[in-house]
């Protein structure tokens, strides 16, 4: 069951409707268990600092940040939530929508993707296609064939003990957590290029995301590893990254 607010108040059908003709700007989501949220003080940060943009409408951080702690500190249980900043045409403003709804089923088993170009209009068949063919999920590359990120999470490969995350303009923020903590850890943890030639390089590769850490075994018809042991490391990180009360 979702549930929606607008501004911390409850959306009613007028707010809903305006929202599907909205231009949505900063998007973030996380994972809340009763009332508390890995790195949250990271999520309002983009938040915040997307609401400052000169170029458009702007909002109140302050009000940003009471209507997420709001909502997450009124539910209990375990939620995924989305949080949008959009604006409506004639507004002065932006809004604040957050919605949650219960988390879905973590999947445990190895992942498959299928590797993709990151541009033009086609990704979104792009990914259901992958789908369709039994992939979990696509890994996207740049023009140049610089491997990025997968929609589903952030990628990061093994190479001899070091954990290597592709270079990306916008890191996820549990991505931001994982790295800070094997750096805490003293697990050896850097930000490189990577092309797809690359990964034949690598021992295993992984998703990090909302859910924590799933093991890749493949991407196209290279096989990495299903070994899920080879991430023993990275999940003890994972699950040391603290939770913080809204």
């Amino acid at each position: 069951m979702h549930t929606i607010e607008i501004d911390g108040m409850p959306a009613d059908l007028g707010l809903l409707e305006e929202r599907l003709t909205a231009e949505v700007g900063q998007v973030t989501t996380f994972l809340a268990s009763d009332g508390r949220v890995r790195g949250l003080d990271l999520h309002l940060t983009r938040l915040a600092r997307a609401s400052r943009d000169p170029l458009g409408p702007g909002v109140d951080p302050d009000m940003i940040e009471q209507a997420v702690r709001a909502f997450v500190r009124s539910r209990g249980g375990t939620l995924l939530v989305r949080v949008e900043l959009f604006h409506v045409s004639g507004d002065a403003a932006e809004r604040v929508l957050v919605m949650g709804r219960e988390a879905p089923p973590v999947t445990d088993r190895p992942l498959r993707l299928r590797a993709v170009p990151s541009t033009g209009p086609a990704l979104g068949f792009d990914r259901r296609h992958a789908l369709a063919a039994g992939y979990d999920d696509v890994l996207l590359h740049d023009p140049g064939g610089t491997v990025s990120e997968c929609p589903s999470g952030a990628i990061g490969f093994l190479a001899r003990g070091r954990v290597i995350w592709p270079q990306t303009r916008a890191p996820g923020v549990e991505r931001q957590l994982l790295h800070d903590q094997l750096r805490a850890d003293g697990t050896p943890s850097a930000v490189l290029p990577v092309r797809p030639d690359d990964l034949r390089l690598f021992d295993a590769g992984f998703l990090v995301g909302n859910h924590g850490v799933s093991l890749v075994e493949a991407v196209d018809d290279l096989t990495l590893t299903d070994d899920e042991t080879s991430l023993t490391a990275v999940r003890d990180a994972f699950a040391r990254i603290p939770w913080q009360d809204a």
